[in-house]
């Protein structure tokens, strides 16, 4: 029972601190209001550079993503209903009602997945800007030492990691289980991820390499799970709809989480630790796919 207590008490203030993200972020946007206050930002603009990045961050990837699902839903499968509308049937119709669930999944498949990993990439620089400027804010020292070939190859391992995890969850989605499990599962599984994308850029700061990012998280799980639930809910809600819907509301909610996660840390996390093993299986298979590229690129050479 005291185990059950501790873990619900760390699930909760994991939520606490992920929406502590979002009120820093409006408490920060709130003092710039104030005149007295814009001029200390613009002696010390790291407050405003804070804004601006949360605020780019959030309108570019909002825009990236919803404008092409934006059109099409509203431009291409209108073209394409109206086309099929003025030659077939209504018997016909029903024949090919597959095809707009069709249609989703390939432009899923071929864009919005390949924009994810993309923005993974590109926004690296970005994220780990809004998460710099908080930790100078909050007084937390980054480790400066850190080469920028052993940066570049942890966090392409990361993102295999992250990539193979995503599949974990959607085999779990798609298990022929109880929905109420199944939905259960992929949030609590969801949850542990999205705790990784906001923690990782804290963490690398620090010089924590993969490995120990991934024992860190899985040791105090009841925390990160209720971290990332807030998230995991709101898009698996979203999902409900559409999965292209859920993709655009995490691109914008994300770097509050960001913010979230720099600024926070429970001392009661440090006593707690049971490990959860819930990337053991996609970080061997990681290893295995890096170790093959490896030998492979070397041969060729």
């Amino acid at each position: 029972m005291e185990a059950l207590k501790t873990v619900l008490t760390l699930a909760l203030h994991g939520m606490r601190d992920c929406f502590n993200g979002v009120l820093a972020s409006i408490k920060f946007c709130s003092r710039t209001q104030n005149p007295q206050r814009v001029r200390e930002v613009k002696k010390n603009g790291d407050e405003l550079k804070t804004i601006s990045s949360v605020l780019i961050q959030c309108g570019l990837f909002g825009f990236l993503v919803w404008l092409p699902i934006y059109l099409f839903r509203n431009v291409l499968m209108k073209c394409v209903y109206d086309y099929f509308c003025s030659y077939l049937s209504e018997d016909d119709l029903e024949s090919i009602a597959f095809l707009p669930p069709v249609l989703s999944g390939i432009f899923f498949c071929f864009w919005s997945f390949p924009l994810f990993i993309i923005n993974r990439f590109l926004n690296l620089s970005w994220d780990q800007q809004v998460a710099d400027i908080t930790s100078e804010k909050a007084g937390i020292k980054k480790k400066d030492d850190i080469g920028i070939a052993d940066s570049w190859s942890d966090q392409v391992a990361s993102i295999g990691v992250q990539v193979l995890y995503m599949i974990q969850c959607i085999v779990v989605q798609n298990l022929p289980i109880s929905s109420i499990v199944r939905n259960i599962l992929s949030t609590f599984l969801l949850s542990l991820l999205y705790s990784l994308y906001a923690f990782e850029y804290k963490w690398c700061s620090k010089g924590w390499n993969l490995q120990r990012r991934l024992h860190f998280i899985e040791s105090k799980w009841p925390y990160f799970v209720g971290f990332g639930l807030p998230l995991a809910v709101a898009t698996a809600y979203v999902e409900s709809y559409s999965l292209m819907d859920s993709t655009c509301l995490f691109s914008v909610l994300f770097p509050f989480c960001v913010v979230g996660s720099t600024i926070t840390f429970d001392s009661k996390l440090r006593s707690f630790n049971s490990s959860l093993r819930v990337f053991k299986l996609v970080a061997c298979i990681n290893d295995f796919i890096y170790n093959r590229v490896c030998r492979w690129l070397l041969r060729s050479h």
